[in-house]
């Protein structure tokens, strides 16, 4: 159709009684389009671990009773919300709602007449509805349990001001986490909570401090101490205390400034990304016109020198290997069995391939599925990670001791590693997956992948037990531990906990997506810290509910580090089970 007869039919319309002038969408319908695109997404799916995270409090509150109050003294175990799980939650929850608009191009809208304003309000609008079902879902188990068991409403005021400060410090959280996700992209998604952690953690150290007002991270969790009944350290307050007396309204007008600095870090972020979504296919078709140009001049020139050698495709079940019958590629898709020219050199360099990756690829031949998972696996991260974790135990024993270094060693540095090795090792995998598994079984690439992954915690994990231990005897006079000190039992049973958390990470990965693993993580962290790191819990039965701790489990009590060892290789066996049978499935379905 000629742009002339397009006017006219317009025209036409346009002139039609009936007809009507279109209206660009207003808040409303931004609202429900982004609602819609937010179903069966990380942002309902949060609220849900919120629930798990009640009824733990619940549990630890009735089976240890070690505090006095209203349900038996449950509000002084939600100590732990604001304190390490609310705000990273809500990070989480904002950053992946950025990353889903990224990786679904805004669900089409950023090519309508929607202003970029209008799509982060709606979007600020959702996550703090989001925010406060979750406060909803935290309260709702105590007050019904409460209610069932007889102990009344309780101090009902004091619990809705709780939950009114921390809808306030999550919907912030979750702006910043949504700002993040739009300035850094996919790293947010990791980047968003681990900050959201050591900000609470760092608040929770001074909140007591006299010049907390100048220190915004104490701002969102100062409030919530007397209305829980703690000190900053969980403790519970004694009679007199001035914590007391905290009033709330200062904190609260402090996160709700933090909140709208968010919004607008998130509005600055939303007009760069509708900006850059906007020039996406431009710049899709620059670099497109650059590789033909290359391919026509140097490509060419460098033809001469070698000729093309079509490479059967590999079809091997076990290996990465070339079938005698299998097809030729088509002549568009040959392989040189030279260096590869120019044009493919500067297309591998331009995605930030290591250069040994480089050089295993440009060379023909078989290769073991071992040697081809090692590739593609995230070496780089993980040496960084290890320098870290090896740094922090350094300084923890060089500042302290080993009565501080060990337990660091064991509910943080150890599950954390093996947790993040686990994960980071699907996600470098998942974009190729579908690839993989038809070069290869789904529980051949599972078991090469969590070799590669216990093959590195080894490397990491024994260096960092012997600084975590200096200072701590190995083999004790004292015959109740049966010659073997504390030390030793953990490293008996760290590698079997390890193996554990990695292959678990790996499946909720594999099967569940980014979001679903780093909650878990963040809930199994706090579950081994309050069980396993309480002298009072670890000695009860709940020390089995906590598997993130087992390894200190095992260092306090010895006679338990060998049902520990079973238990977690039993727990680990199934969770590479559950990778195995899921592998074919996960790459039938577009993941996360």
């Amino acid at each position: 159709m000629s742009t002339a007869t397009s006017a006219t039919v317009i025209t036409r319309m346009e002139s039609m009684p009936g007809a009507r002038p279109r209206r660009l969408p207003g808040f409303g319908a931004v609202l429900r389009a982004e609602l819609g695109r937010s179903r069966r997404t990380a942002t309902w799916g949060v609220p849900l671990a919120v629930v798990v995270f009640s009824l733990h409090a619940l549990l630890v509150a009735h089976a240890a009773r070690t505090a006095d109050g209203w349900n038996d003294g449950v509000l002084p175990w939600l100590n732990p919300y604001p304190a390490a799980f609310a705000l990273p939650m809500g990070a989480l929850t904002g950053a992946m709602a950025a990353w889903r608009e990224r990786r679904h191009r805004a669900g089409g809208t950023a090519w309508r007449a929607v202003s970029p304003a209008l799509t982060v309000a709606s979007r600020a609008a959702v996550l703090a509805a989001s925010a406060l079902v979750s406060q909803v879902l935290l309260l709702a188990p105590i007050v019904v349990d409460a209610l069932v068991r007889g102990a009344g409403w309780g101090p009902w005021p004091q619990y809705l001001l709780f939950a009114l400060v921390m809808w306030v410090s999550v919907t912030g959280a979750s702006t910043w986490g949504l700002a993040l996700g739009q300035w850094l992209g996919g790293v947010a998604v990791g980047l968003a909570p681990a900050l959201a952690l050591v900000w609470s953690a760092a608040g929770a150290l001074h909140a007591e401090a006299p010049s907390w007002w100048a220190r915004p991270w104490t701002w969102a969790i100062r409030p919530t101490l007397p209305l829980l009944e703690v000190h900053g350290n969980g403790v519970s307050l004694e009679a007199g205390s001035p914590v007391w007396d905290y009033p709330v309204a200062p904190g609260l007008l402090g996160s709700a400034g933090l909140c709208l600095l968010g919004v607008g870090a998130a509005l600055l972020g939303g007009h760069r990304a509708a900006k850059a979504l906007t020039g996406a296919r431009r710049a899709t078709l620059r670099a497109h016109l650059r590789a033909w140009t290359r391919a026509d001049g140097s490509g060419l020139a460098e033809s001469a020198e070698a000729t093309p050698a079509p490479v059967p495709a590999p079809s091997a079940p076990n290996s990465v290997q070339s079938a005698p019958d299998a097809q030729a590629l088509r002549p568009d898709h040959a392989v040189l069995a030279g260096r590869p020219n120019t044009s493919e050199r500067d297309a591998n360099a331009s995605q930030g391939l290591p250069q040994v990756v480089l050089d295993a690829l440009a060379t023909p031949g078989s290769r073991s599925v071992f040697r081809a998972v090692a590739l593609g696996l995230p070496w780089r991260l993980w040496l960084i990670l290890t320098a870290v974790l090896l740094g922090l135990l350094a300084l923890t024993q060089a500042a302290y001791s080993a009565a501080y270094a060990l337990p660091l060693f064991t509910l943080a540095g150890a599950p954390i590693a093996a947790w993040v090795a686990g994960a980071t090792a699907w996600r470098a995998q998942a974009d190729a997956w579908r690839g993989l598994v038809l070069r290869a079984r789904p529980a051949t690439l599972t078991a090469a992948t969590l070799a590669w992954v216990m093959l590195l915690l080894a490397a990491a994990l024994i260096p960092t037990w012997a600084i975590a231990h200096l200072g701590a005897p190995l083999f004790p006079t004292d015959s109740e531990l049966g010659g073997l000190g504390a030390p030793v039992y953990m490293f008996m049973v760290t590698p079997f906990v390890a193996f554990m958390l990695a292959a678990l990470a790996h499946a909720l990965a594999q099967v569940a997506g980014t979001a679903v693993t780093i909650v878990v993580g963040v809930g199994l962290f706090l579950m081994g810290l309050i069980i396993d790191g309480n002298e009072v819990l670890v000695a009860t039965p709940l020390w089995r509910l906590a598997p993130w701790g087992w390894i200190q489990a095992a260092g306090t009590y010895p006679e338990r580090w060998g049902y520990a060892a079973l238990l977690s290789l039993t727990i680990g066996l199934a969770a590479f089970a559950v990778s195995a049978a899921r592998g074919r499935a996960v790459a039938a379905r577009q993941h996360e």
